[in-house]
């Protein structure tokens, strides 16, 4: 078949009828346990997977533009996937799932020579994303999207990310990678019904002396609020480490300091993050924030059981405070923890703990 027999088949089939032309089903439920965002029980497919002809008009775009591999990072049963190797003969693509079930039919009817599956989680710390010229992402942002933009932002390639909004945010999280990561004039038509009816297409850009100033961060135990401020992109750069256990913000508020994760830590909106320990948002106009390696001793005690939210007895100088956790912890002017029944106590005052 020709691309444009291929192309009136498409506009003729519905999801169902090309799911069947490729040998698949739109699997949903999975009788297995894992993490509701990643399982999502009960969702609809129509929810859940992209449609056939949501990316059919992208792909073309793309193609004439010299793409030439495919990869969708969560591509569930592969629809993208069968539909970028069908499209064009001349392409390879690449499907990556953490849902092993969802592959299970597509490892069966795939054209072998030209696709790969990977059962992995892209965003985990150890997965390398393979070179591709176009990667395809459908996920709410969060650190799981923060850590997967940071890899790409390792690429030694200049590829296209092509984009459809889960939760209506993600446009405008990307304004924070802007300088490395440029909005193109590209867009298609969604028939699916998404929170924005556009899809979005970005392309990596060599911006090689930023790349550089980021380099130089990275060789420091500690960046001040100043040096922070020379990044293009702050805020974003803060979100990178949302899944590294070793940094730390250091926020400056009302004549005091003190320390939030970077694990877990997520965008809140155009102008602040928020945090999981502490479940704090953070407006980056209204702090001065900077940015360390937790340092080892004493404080990275209090540091881990306020990661763990590990209930405590805490055995002080005038009292014995139960079932509390650790809620924050101040660094300057002194050394303070603050306990989730509201209490602040010095960390020399603090005699011995027990987990509850």
């Amino acid at each position: 078949m020709t691309l444009q027999e291929k192309l009136s088949l498409l506009s003729e089939y519905s999801d169902e009828q090309m799911d069947q032309l490729f040998g698949i089903t739109a699997v949903t439920d999975v009788p297995k346990e894992g993490p509701e965002d990643l399982y999502l029980k009960g969702v609809d497919a129509k929810a859940l997977y992209t449609s056939y002809k949501d990316l059919t008009e992208i792909m073309v775009q793309l193609y004439h533009a010299g793409t030439r591999s495919w990869c969708d990072l969560g591509c569930g049963i592969g629809r993208s996937v069968f539909l970028w190797t069908w499209l064009f003969d001349d392409t390879t693509a690449v499907g990556i799932e953490i849902v092993g079930e969802r592959l299970e039919q597509s490892r069966v009817h795939t054209l072998k020579d030209r696709t790969t599956w990977l059962e992995a989680d892209f965003a985990g710390v150890d997965f390398k994303l393979p070179a591709c010229d176009a990667y395809y992402i459908y996920l709410a942002t969060g650190p799981r999207f923060d850590r997967l933009l940071k890899k790409i932002k390792k690429l030694t390639g200049l590829p296209f990310l092509v984009v459809v909004e889960s939760h209506g945010d993600m446009k405008k999280r990307l304004a924070w990678e802007s300088w490395w990561l440029a909005a193109t004039d590209l867009r298609f038509k969604l028939h699916s019904h998404r929170h924005d009816p556009w899809g979005s297409v970005y392309r990596k850009t060599g911006n090689s002396l930023f790349f550089q100033l980021e380099e130089k961060l990275e060789l420091q135990s500690g960046i001040l609020p100043a040096d922070l401020k020379k990044h293009p992109a702050p805020l974003g750069y803060l979100l990178s480490k949302s899944g590294q256990k070793s940094w730390e913000l250091v926020i400056e508020e009302e004549g005091q300091k003190w320390t939030m994760d970077t694990l877990g830590l997520e965008w809140f909106d155009p102008q602040s993050v928020k945090g999981l320990n502490p479940p704090r948002q953070v407006p980056w106009d209204q702090c001065t924030i900077g940015l360390r390696l937790i340092p080892d001793g004493d404080y990275r005690i209090f540091s881990e059981l306020r990661r763990s939210q590990a209930q405590l007895r805490v055995s002080c100088a005038n009292a014995v405070i139960e079932k509390v956790m650790i809620r924050k912890i101040f660094i300057q002017p002194e050394f303070i923890i603050e306990f989730s029944d509201g209490s602040r106590v010095p960390r020399s005052e603090i005699k011995t703990w027990d987990i509850l």
